[in-house]
């Protein structure tokens, strides 16, 4: 045994296993892959049974809208309104609306192992397929982790009879794929639920050109009305990655 294997045989003994854990993957935080392919090889999938039943354990009906621009758009927007959340998770933007007294329904599109934990719950329709119409199609943080964000765009727009919210997006011109790696207990929102322990997980993850999301738009004949700089959710911005909640509205 070399000294350097007899270190790291030390370490690995005094180590707690999550700490050496995410040490060993953000050795490779910064490293960038050929494609989604190769980057969906060097990670975990986010359809996980561990993780979708730890969100779904730890749902939290406690969430900030202040700079959701949902909030302000079913105000705006006159008569009751259908609203697909993408990638809503489970559900929290949804119930948080639904708590402030508006006249709206919503509908949960997740991955169907989390539709599954969720069904049931909440005043909320859960599903894996993005219905043929609603008024209002919202995603928010969820994009970047698909290996093609622009089909669920076309989906999403041709959809929406009123609006659509993009919200929490990485964007840029050039196209970025990374493994993008957190421990289990950064996901999801209120108390940490008994009976899991910590972990790191990882999902392939990619950029989004906002060019191209403007033309699908266009093309589905809506316009952009309001566009707000983010910083939240934004990975790499030294890569020239940055954020914005883009909302448009039919013509």
């Amino acid at each position: 045994m070399t000294l350097g294997q007899s270190v790291k045989s030390v370490l690995r003994g005094i180590v707690p296993p999550l700490v050496w854990d995410i040490a060993r993957q953000l050795a490779h935080k910064n490293r960038i892959y050929r494609s989604w392919e190769a980057a969906a090889v060097a990670a975990g999938t986010y359809d996980d049974l561990l993780v979708n039943q730890f969100r779904a354990a730890r749902h939290s009906e406690v969430i900030d809208l202040s700079d959701n621009a949902l909030a302000w758009l079913i105000e705006f927007i006159p008569g009751p309104s259908s609203i697909v959340d993408f990638g809503g998770a489970t559900g929290e933007v949804g119930t948080a609306l639904l708590a402030t007294g508006a006249d709206i329904s919503c509908t949960v599109v997740e991955n169907s192992t989390l539709v599954e934990q969720m069904r049931g719950r909440g005043g909320l329709r859960f599903t894996s397929d993005i219905p043929p119409s609603c008024d209002i199609f919202f995603t928010s943080g969820t994009l970047q982790f698909l290996p093609d964000p622009y089909a669920a765009l076309e989906q999403g727009f041709a959809s929406a009879k009123r609006a659509v919210v993009l919200k929490r997006n990485n964007f840029s011109e050039r196209e970025v794929f990374r493994v993008h790696r957190s421990a289990l207990f950064e996901n999801g929102r209120g108390a940490i639920p008994p009976g899991f322990e910590n972990r790191v997980i990882s999902y392939p993850t990619r950029t989004v050109a906002e060019s191209r999301v403007r033309q699908i738009a266009e093309l589905h004949g809506f316009r952009l009305v309001a566009r707000t700089h983010e910083t939240d959710g934004v990975a790499c911005p030294e890569d020239g990655v940055y954020g914005a909640q883009l909302v448009f509205l039919r013509r």
